[in-house]
Formats: structure tokens, C-alpha cells, sequence
């Protein structure tokens, strides 16, 4: 009985020294006294950097690649969604992945009255 208390003992001081040390971190990122950064944060945004990169790489080849020219049919719906999603996020730009659903219509075209 003694070892399990002794046990849950150390484990509460750990456990405490813990929650100090992380409070004191809070507070001085609150404080603005961030001027050692951490080397796991600064690993973080130099895979953020090489990520950005790509992603930017990726844009441009995309672009390039709905610019060429092409000998088949397109796909209207698929366009349509280009279409509409650029003038949804012009009209709201703080909407992050707005809902955005293209149909075809249900009606055929040879029961027009």
C-alpha cells in the first residue's frame, strides 16, 4: 500500500512541476517574451516554407495545364463548378469551403410545353 502512494506521490509532484512549467510558458507567450524560439517550431516553419512552395508550384502547373489547349469535350459540370465556386468566393471571401452543388437538370429536353 506504502509503494502505491509512493507512487501516486511522485507522480502528482511530476505532474504539478508540469503544470508550472507549462503555465510560466503561457505567460510569457502572452507577455510577448517569445524570443527564443522553440526548435521544434522553427522545424515547423521551415516545412511550412518548403510546403508553401510546392503548393505555389502546384498552382502555377495546374493553371498551365487548364490553359492548354485540348482536343476533347469538356466537361460542363465540372466547369460550371469552376465557374460558380470562383464567384462564390469573390462575393465571400471569409467563407472557407463554401457548400458548392452543380445539377444537371431532372427535366429532358423534348417535354418542353
Amino acid at each position: 500500500m506504502d509503494g502505491l502512494v509512493a507512487q501516486c506521490s511522485a507522480r502528482l509532484q511530476q505532474q504539478e512541476r508540469e503544470i508550472k512549467s507549462l503555465t510560466a510558458e503561457i505567460d510569457r507567450l502572452k507577455n510577448g517574451g517569445c524570443l527564443e524560439a522553440s526548435p521544434n517550431l522553427e522545424l515547423l516553419r521551415e516545412e511550412n516554407l518548403k510546403l508553401k512552395y510546392r503548393l505555389n508550384i502546384l498552382r502555377r502547373s495546374l493553371q498551365a495545364e487548364r490553359n492548354r489547349p485540348t482536343k476533347n469535350m469538356i466537361n460542363i459540370n465540372r466547369r460550371l463548378q469552376e465557374v460558380f465556386g470562383c464567384a462564390i468566393k469573390a462575393a465571400y471571401p471569409d467563407l472557407e469551403n463554401p457548400p458548392l452543388l452543380v445539377t444537371p437538370n431532372a427535366q429532358s429536353q423534348g417535354t418542353e410545353s
